[in-house]
């Protein structure tokens, strides 16, 4: 069997679709932190305010592949991922992930494109530290970010505010630098291009 092949590329306005619909879908949505809905307008809008300006470092996780015959290779979407809050004086930042509800956005797809984002935050952006946040009872998406490289740094009681009135509860994970180990950024998993 083929070892999954993935790659980041930079987000671009014709990747709008793909976020818009990924991002309003209910199973993706109970995991963002901000709920809102995003439009088309709100998305063009963001693109230009964030990732334009290199706020966000936004990119596309593509699966490579080929055709049913074996012949000509092939890519498409299957999530988004991020840093953003990019302290330059701190050398740290925000990490972050959009999925789709694709199966091929499976469990090794996952930790493969943590892997190159954290490896692109300490080697490209100059990171020592990169972190995320989740939703404390969100316990795969936790697994995966371990699985990936992400240890736990805190948990933060009655961090948000539900619409249904009660305080949901998050953890933040981090991967340093100088934790990280080689093994680990130059594993073969997080080369695969």
């Amino acid at each position: 069997m083929d070892k999954v092949r993935i790659y980041l590329r930079e987000v671009t306005m014709e990747d709008s679709k793909h976020i818009i619909n990924w991002r309003n879908n209910p199973a993706v949505l109970n995991y963002c932190i901000d709920q809102s809905i995003i439009t088309e307008e709100s998305f063009a809008d963001f693109y230009e305010e964030k990732i334009r300006t290199s706020q966000y470092r936004q990119y596309m996780v593509e699966k490579v592949g080929n055709d049913s015959r074996g012949g000509a290779l092939f890519s498409y979407q299957i999530a988004t991922i991020f840093i953003r809050y990019l302290d330059e004086k701190n050398k740290k930042c925000e990490f972050g992930i959009l999925p789709s509800p694709d199966y091929e956005w499976d469990d090794e797809a996952k930790v493969m494109a943590i892997r190159m984002m954290i490896k692109k935050a300490f080697e490209e952006f100059g990171c020592h530290k990169i972190y995320a946040t989740v939703f404390a009872d969100s316990f795969g998406e936790i697994k995966t970010l371990k699985k990936g490289g992400f240890v736990h740094e805190a948990y933060l009681e009655d961090e948000i505010l539900s619409e249904d009135g009660t305080y949901r509860d998050l953890i933040r994970l981090k991967a340093m630098k100088d934790e990280y180990g080689k093994e680990r950024i130059n594993s073969d998993e997080a080369d695969k291009t």
